[in-house]
């Protein structure tokens, strides 16, 4: 039997054909200057699960530093969190550990695909442009669900200005001409019969994506179909694949040299847990790439000063002496990707006889994490829920930096970062049995940015999560 087969189809040119002409693009360019002044880029409770622990962010479990890695000489504290930093490179090779010459060969490796059937074919890179909002429509909750966790998996490869927010549903199925600048839309169909072209009956297409490019060579916005129609544990890896065509990546990579990548043209029994892995490495890269470049001409040269070895803060934050959170976050390339764990709860919150006529709980921990220009931030964290409402607040203060590549000191030793503190208005969303956490509402009078976390330990002890704001990326940990 065949393996399926997910296109991308090229539509920003006109054509209803797989991508294959002179003028088909693979994203890439510079990022953007500036943030967006709108408003925050969304976020939610997501989970990734180690047996009796949860976790937030990209460097969960092996992608994250434990404290044996990083200098003894480098330790302070802040508020009972045990602070450690330095110079790690992830041995697992799924977050940081990809060379520019790696990620030059993977970029190649499109046009090595293209040119098994096109010999004379070449790629140039275009422009992502600003961050886009997605819109989807017919996605049951489970493919909502899906989306939402591809959206933050493509997200974490990003910088902030050019990720991918969530907007509105969209009533119908969409097409290429009601697309507006600035938006990507996904549909989930029952069949084919309202995609572009004939693949009526064809079990072996599971999706269809184009990014919709300005003459310019600037993504204005994309469109994708999936097939609601497929094996369901296939659809994680379809949802990624797809909107990341939609996104601006506009061909396939080649699965001799990358069997594992993201970006191939046929699945072949993949399942989740998924990573980007080298696609993460290589769309952060192409984001350093100047429109127009060649991609056969490209040279580790255009990506700037690129290392697979990343300055990493981490917390650790004892709760009842037989567990503990672990929490921070690493920069590189002009990149900071913020992490946390901890424990699961044995109960929900309401079922928490600590929490018995008590109307409401309070962690205090602090915060670590890296400004747009890499420079070292800590601060103090609260965690402030009343349970009633299941409503909230989480306030960050003395919030202060160091250099780039700087430990972390001493309360009240750094320089003041903004006006030394943030305020988030948050809500209490469960997932799983026993498993709840808290996001941001973008309530008014909040700062920017978006709060996500998890309340952790055996009855609650803890609170942690990370913050992603236009200056300023990190995890935090609290205890009660």
């Amino acid at each position: 039997m065949k393996a399926p087969v997910i296109l991308a189809l090229c539509l920003s040119l006109g054509l209803l054909s797989a991508c294959g002409g002179s003028n088909d693009v693979v994203g890439g360019q510079r990022s953007p200057s500036g943030v967006p002044d709108s408003a925050p880029l969304t976020a939610s409770f997501s989970r990734t699960n180690d047996g009796d622990y949860l976790g937030l962010g990209p460097a969960f479990l092996g992608q994250a530093p434990h404290k044996s890695d990083l200098p003894a000489s480098s330790e302070t504290t802040r508020n009972d969190v045990t602070i450690r930093s330095g110079m790690w490179r992830d041995p697992l090779g799924r977050d940081g550990s990809r060379s520019a010459s790696e990620v030059v060969r993977y970029i190649k490796a499109y046009l090595s695909e293209i040119r098994k059937t096109s010999p004379n074919e070449d790629l140039v890179f275009v422009d992502f442009g600003p961050s886009k909002t997605l819109r989807v429509y017919g996605a049951s909750e489970n493919e909502k669900d899906l989306v939402q966790e591809a959206i933050q998996e493509i997200n974490t490869a990003l910088p902030y200005g050019m990720r991918i927010k969530i907007g509105s549903d969209l009533t119908a199925v969409s097409s290429q001409d009601n697309v507006p600048d600035g938006e990507i839309h996904l549909s989930f169909t029952k069949g084919k019969s309202s995609w572009p072209g004939d693949y009526t009956g064809n079990e072996n297409v599971l999706g269809l994506a184009a990014s919709l490019v300005t003459d310019e060579n600037v993504v204005r916005g994309g469109i994708a179909y999936i097939d609601k129609n497929q094996d369901e544990g296939n659809k994680h890896f379809v949802i990624i694949h797809e909107l990341l065509h939609a996104y601006g990546l506009g061909s396939h990579v080649d699965p001799d040299l990358y069997p594992n990548s993201v970006m191939t043209p046929t699945i072949h029994n993949r399942r989740r847990p998924f990573y980007l892995s080298v696609d993460g490495e290589g769309l952060l890269g192409e984001t350093r790439i100047a429109k127009g470049t060649k991609v056969s001409e490209l040279t580790v040269g255009a990506l700037g000063n690129w290392t697979d070895t990343g300055f990493h803060l981490l917390g650790v934050l004892n709760l009842d002496g037989q567990s503990a959170i672990e929490f921070g976050a690493g920069y590189r390339n002009g990149l900071s990707k913020p992490w946390a764990y901890g424990p699961r709860p044995q109960s929900t919150i309401e079922n928490n006889p600590d929490f018995v006529n008590q109307p409401s709980a309070t962690w205090n921990g602090a915060l670590l994490g890296f400004t747009g220009t890499g420079r070292s931030v800590a601060g103090d964290a609260q965690i402030a829920i009343n349970f009633g409402p299941r409503t909230g607040r989480a306030y960050f203060n003395n919030l202060e930096y160091w250099d780039a590549k700087a430990q972390v000191g001493k309360t009240g030793t750094g320089t003041q970062w903004g006006d030394g503190d943030l305020g988030y208005t948050i809500r209490i969303m469960t997932q799983g049995s026993n498993d709840e956490g808290f996001i941001s509402t973008s309530a008014r009078g909040d700062d920017l940015g978006v709060v996500s976390g998890l309340f952790v330990g055996r009855k609650h002890e803890g609170a942690t999560g990370i913050l992603e704001h236009p200056d300023l990326s990190a995890g935090f940990g609290a205890k009660r």
